[in-house]
């Protein structure tokens, strides 16, 4: 009876040990999954930014053109204004009859027209540049929005994804949800418990032939394998936490 009683809680055992490895290897896909829409998430964050990044690049170039055709535009003004000066000093310099003001009034009509000169040097130099900047930003633009649209492009195939990923991980919810109604003791609770502090994946490992934990690759104590293979109680590791079982066991159920 001693005996039975012994291959009975054995057996037991197995049961349980097997129903938390079908139960972990279930949560290993959903963490799986979940992580996958993480990965999403982040690609699709990033793809933002890229896009971004590019309208602003795009945004400065524009305000950098615009900034250049403004001072065309008021080297032109001032240009104008000083050929309009240029000329009233010049129809004044026909009404002047002393020397000393007609000499000086030639004087700074001399200056004024250097000035224009160089003005129009300055337009003509800026003018290129501006030609330079158009064409540029024109090339810019098409680029810039060919880079978008490749980056939208990706980012639809990453939302589609990540569509795919939710009802997949709803579906996986769903099948351990549905399985863990069935799991109740003190091992399910022992591993729920683990799962809910946080430990490193995975939570339920077995022991290997040299007598160590899989989990954290420590060596266990001679009393802690003895234990695991006479006690019908949850046998945790005594360094990490994970809840243990018997290689040989393992391949049993495989």
């Amino acid at each position: 009876f001693t005996f039975l009683l012994i291959q009975f809680t054995h057996l037991s055992v197995q049961l349980y040990l097997k129903q938390l490895i079908a139960l972990q290897e279930k949560e290993c896909v959903l963490l799986g999954l979940e992580k996958k829409q993480k990965c999403c998430e982040q690609d699709l964050l990033t793809l933002e930014h890229s896009i971004e990044d590019l309208n602003n690049e795009l945004k400065s170039f524009k305000q950098k053109l615009q900034h250049e055709e403004q001072n065309y535009r008021n080297g032109e003004l001032q240009l104008i204004a000083d050929e309009e000066t240029l000329v009233r000093q010049k129809t004044q310099l026909m009404s002047i009859k002393k020397t000393n003001d007609f000499a000086a009034m030639e004087t700074a009509n001399t200056a004024l027209e250097n000035r224009i000169s160089a003005q129009q040097d300055a337009l003509i130099a800026q003018l290129e540049l501006l030609e330079n900047l158009r064409e540029q930003y024109t090339s810019k633009v098409h680029s810039v929005h060919q880079q978008i649209e490749d980056l939208k492009s990706q980012q639809q195939q990453v939302q589609e994804q990540s569509q795919e990923l939710s009802k997949a991980i709803q579906q996986q919810q769903e099948a351990v949800e549905a399985f863990t109604k069935t799991l109740q003791g003190k091992f399910y609770e022992a591993y729920c418990v683990l799962r809910r502090a946080g430990k490193a994946y995975p939570w339920v490992v077995a022991v290997n032939e040299n007598g160590k934990c899989s989990g954290c690759y420590l060596s266990l104590s001679t009393e802690a394998l003895s234990n695991l293979k006479e006690t019908k109680e949850p046998q945790f590791c005594e360094q990490c936490g994970r809840i243990l079982y018997q290689k040989e066991e393992a391949d049993a159920q495989v």
